[in-house]
């Protein structure tokens, strides 16, 4: 097995600190401070914990951090220990995980505070500009478990600490994987997941906490300390650690940080491991045409996303998993990440790849081997598109649809990705009508642009015009049923028996070039798609016949990009 899905949990883990667990139990190591139990030597460990944390975060009191279950656990708290009030307002990052924009949606539902998603540092000033004092704290993810990227921490928290706004960071996806400085980023506090980077237990995390920044429990029960109050004093950490908690856990962890600082020699030479295999993998997706690489290209963060136009995220998941490659496909618990990326609809999400230290660049070979192969067999060689043109070319043109005088007249293409169309093509298939305004959340297009690749559709006679919408032709119906390699023939083929297309890819092959400008327009001339008129000087001529001759040259490159790539 390949296990490249350190994002969600680390493995495998260290064999010390499964051995430290198991002795932990066998040992008998309880609650540390608990009225009938007496235990300096675990105290001591738990304190040793807290002080590694400390060091991670660049804290500067143990005592700051608390151990909770989880990272979500931890936010939870933070988040839902401030007094809110009709009115308040909460900063999120728009690329947040569901364990902020979950917590953050109850308690807008609750308590009515108004949640303001930002995506750029100019838009947290604006918002901070215009708010002010009613802003009552952020909460940003620290990176994202989506595409990796790290945002601007030291930025935002000087935004943030200027204008009076307590500052949470959630840094499951960066403990260990990246330098943080809580002093630096004026933090009120830092959510961590202990099984991620660290690659400690799960059900292990916590949070650093500011001693200015002051938030109420949540949970409640035993603490080991005045045991004979019912209202007990806020006391950090015993407060926010109800509960027996699972020391083997915590010692499982400790050990997971001890191997990490003796056997890596600390964390930045651990995570440069990590991150020099994510790097590769991002690089090596990049020269496959076909792939789309989420996110910044210059990897901070050991996780790369992505997709591969013409497949749902789900088929390259499963395609990976016939390789022994383990992977997560889907929305990664991080709804507004993946509606920013704007691929929820037509991938189902990404593809998500992502590495640890013991992750080599043979294991990226193998998967980049195992996509090249799958679409190998599914993409159209050079060979392959000289046989569809011989017999276009022996069995005649589809007739253009004929001009009716100035701009009124059938579509043609104006429409850019190729693929995308073939998407469409498939779910019209899959629906008896699909409106313009389905076609637009489908894609996250305006509704003109669901106009223009519906008529491209049409234009390859895989689609036809219905009231309000556009509906799947017999042809089209056919379409999804065919093998992918069969759907790709099916695509060129309607593409090429368009005598500009085929002109335009005729070129291509004699002279391994696109067509220049005037050629182009010599091509649609030719095949009667503008008048002559059009080269009068009319900006709306002007603007459709580069809008026409864009599309044609994207498509024909398109076809082309992918037969070398084989």
């Amino acid at each position: 097995m390949i296990y490249f899905n350190h994002a969600a949990t680390g493995f495998p883990k260290f064999p010390a600190m499964l051995s430290a667990m198991k002795g932990s139990l066998a040992s008998g190591e309880l609650s540390t401070n608990r009225d009938s139990v007496v235990s300096a030597d675990i105290k001591m460990k738990v304190f040793a914990l807290r002080n590694e944390i400390s060091k991670l975060l660049k804290a500067k009191e143990p005592h700051e951090i608390v151990f909770t279950a989880s990272d979500t656990i931890a936010l939870n708290i933070l988040m839902q220990g401030l007094e809110w009030h009709v009115g308040d307002i909460l900063l999120i990052d728009a690329m947040s995980h569901n364990a902020i924009a979950r917590p953050a949606e109850a308690i807008h539902r609750q308590c009515g505070v108004r949640v303001i998603p930002i995506r750029t540092t100019d838009d947290l000033r604006h918002v901070v500009r215009q708010y002010g004092g009613a802003i009552k704290a952020a909460v940003f993810s620290h990176g994202s478990n989506v595409t990796g990227d790290v945002i601007k921490a030291r930025t935002i928290g000087n935004i943030l600490y200027e204008n009076g706004i307590p500052f949470i960071l959630d840094a499951a996806q960066t403990i260990g994987l990246h330098a943080i400085n809580v002093e630096l980023y004026h933090a009120s506090a830092v959510a961590f997941a202990g099984h991620k980077g660290l690659n400690g237990p799960q059900g292990t995390g916590g949070f650093y906490i500011r001693k200015s920044f002051h938030i109420q429990p949540i949970l409640f029960g035993g603490t080991g300390t005045e045991s004979m109050s019912l209202s007990p004093e806020v006391i950090y950490p015993e407060s926010f650690e109800v509960g027996t908690p699972a020391m083997h856990d915590l010692m499982g962890l400790h050990a997971a940080i001890h191997v990490i600082n003796k056997k890596f020699g600390g964390v930045r030479l651990y995570r440069e491991k990590a991150i020099e295999i994510a790097q590769y993998a991002c690089d090596e997706l990049q020269k496959i045409p076909q792939v789309i690489v989420y996110g910044k290209k210059i990897k901070e963060l050991p996780v790369v996303s992505f997709n591969v136009r013409r497949y749902s995220c789900k088929e390259i998941g499963d395609l990976l998993a016939q390789h022994g490659i383990i992977c997560r496909t889907g929305i990664h618990c991080a709804g507004l990440a993946i509606h920013q990326l704007g691929c929820e609809n037509e991938y189902g999400g990404t593809v998500r790849v992502s590495f640890g230290s013991t992750n080599t660049k043979k294991e990226v070979d193998k998967m980049i081997a195992a996509l090249k192969e799958r679409l190998a067999s599914d993409t159209l060689t050079k060979k392959d598109i000289k046989k569809i043109m011989k017999h276009v070319n022996e069995n005649g043109f589809v007739k253009e649809p004929k001009l009716v005088g100035g701009l009124k007249r059938k579509p043609f293409p104006q429409a850019n990705t190729l693929d995308r169309v073939e998407t469409l093509i498939c779910h019209l298939a899959q629906n008896d009508v699909m409106l313009r305004e389905d076609i637009a959340e489908l894609f996250q297009f305006t509704i003109r642009q669901a106009d223009l690749y519906g008529h491209a559709a049409q234009y390859l006679g895989f689609a036809k015009r219905v009231p309000h919408g556009f509906a799947a032709t017999a042809k089209g119906k056919k379409f999804l049923a065919m093998p992918r390699q069969k759907r790709s023939r099916a695509i060129v083929k309607a593409m090429l028996e368009h005598k500009p297309f085929y002109l335009a890819a005729e070129y291509y092959l004699k002279h391994n070039e696109l067509p220049y400008y005037m050629k182009l327009c010599g091509i649609m001339k030719d095949c009667h798609i503008i008048f002559n008129e059009y080269r009068k000087e009319n900006h709306q001529c002007a603007v459709m016949i580069s809008r026409r001759g864009e599309s044609m040259m994207r498509w024909v490159d398109t076809v082309f990009e992918n037969a070398e790539a084989m």
